[in-house]
């Protein structure tokens, strides 16, 4: 068996604070886009273009990472990162940064932007830039803001610059372009099993439009429970819904549109039990807009939430139904 000849380690600048976003963040100009990528790599169909165009790449890097010290570290990532086995790979993240600067430059980037783009929301298209990044709106919608399909972008820029405290606010003063963002997007669910759901939403909206905020939040909190309960099969409650849509980043490029929509899901499914004292949650919950009803719970802001998130989710079940019906039905033979 021959040595192989030592491979000097690369010089490569450190991207930022080294952390992989910066890296991509160099690339593309949105920090948000390595999050996604990172998914990506875990998903192998998604890669194996990506793979076959930096091939002889990967090859020297094999070998690099065997025969060089200064990569001795990189080997087992390498290998996680062939295996598939998202874990492993993120325990080794920092090992092959290095090397990903390698590879990436390498992958046509504006063919991954678009497939980026078609993978978000038709809202974040023009709400990112000038100190908003796609980060920011997933961020958000964990936060128990939806930021999926509605609102429009002028209100979702507003809400992400805004801090914390002032978002309610910034709702309220943008009421009637909210309202007219959500009739925008229910227009657009026609025919599918959520149909009938929107036609309701549209009332929402409407008694919303007329100051009767109370009714548009109670409906709203009717249609999420609803929708929710139909997404799992057999329903096994709440918190069997809340394990399947856990709170981390372990999610697909394909998946980032669903997973952002659902987001706010979770801290509007937060439970509180008044008989041991705990108070009623200010913020829009589910739970307490049916069995809290009153002052603390119902509020301007908290219908717009309710809204804005029973239109976001409703949305989102209508475009996936159309994802898979857009071949039509099967041609029957005969017929």
């Amino acid at each position: 068996m021959t040595d192989t000849p030592e491979v000097e380690e690369p010089d490569i600048e450190p991207a930022g604070d080294g952390r992989f976003a910066d890296l991509i963040d160099a690339r593309l100009q949105d920090p948000a886009f390595t999050a996604m990528l990172r998914n990506v790599f875990t998903d192998v169909a998604a890669m194996s273009n990506a793979f076959a165009r930096v091939g002889s790449a990967s090859n020297a890097l094999a070998n690099a990472a065997v025969a060089s010290n200064a990569f001795a570290r990189v080997g087992s990532a390498a290998k996680a990162l062939a295996d598939a086995n998202r874990s492993a790979m993120l325990t080794q993240l920092p090992n092959y940064q290095r090397i990903l600067a390698n590879l990436t430059p390498k992958i046509a980037f504006p063919d991954f932007a678009e497939l980026f783009r078609q993978h978000q929301p038709t809202n974040w298209h023009d709400a990112t830039g000038d100190g908003v990044k796609t980060l920011d709106l997933i961020e958000l919608a964990r936060a128990g803001w939806p930021s999926a399909w509605v609102p429009g972008p002028k209100v979702l820029r507003a809400l992400v610059l805004a801090t914390p405290a002032e978002r309610g606010r910034v709702l309220c003063d943008h009421e009637d372009q909210v309202l007219d963002d959500c009739d925008t997007v229910l227009a657009e669910v026609v025919g599918g099993p959520n149909e009938v759901q929107a036609g309701l939403l549209r009332q929402a909206v409407a008694a919303a439009r007329q100051s009767y905020h109370a009714p548009a939040q109670a409906l709203a909190a009717s249609v999420i429970d609803t929708v929710i309960r139909e997404s799992v099969s057999p329903w096994r409650g709440y918190n069997e819904w809340l394990r399947r849509h856990p709170d981390d980043d372990d999610f697909t490029i394909g998946q980032m549109r669903y997973v952002t929509t659902m987001a706010p899901v979770r801290p509007a499914l937060e439970r509180f039990y008044p008989e041991k004292g705990d108070p009623v949650p200010e913020a829009f919950n589910r739970h307490a807009s049916t069995h809290a009803v009153g002052d603390v719970q119902y509020t301007r802001t908290n219908a717009l939430v309710g809204v804005l998130l029973a239109v976001s989710i409703v949305r989102e079940l209508h475009a996936e139904y159309a994802e898979k019906t857009e071949d039509g039905p099967p041609e029957v033979e005969g017929a």
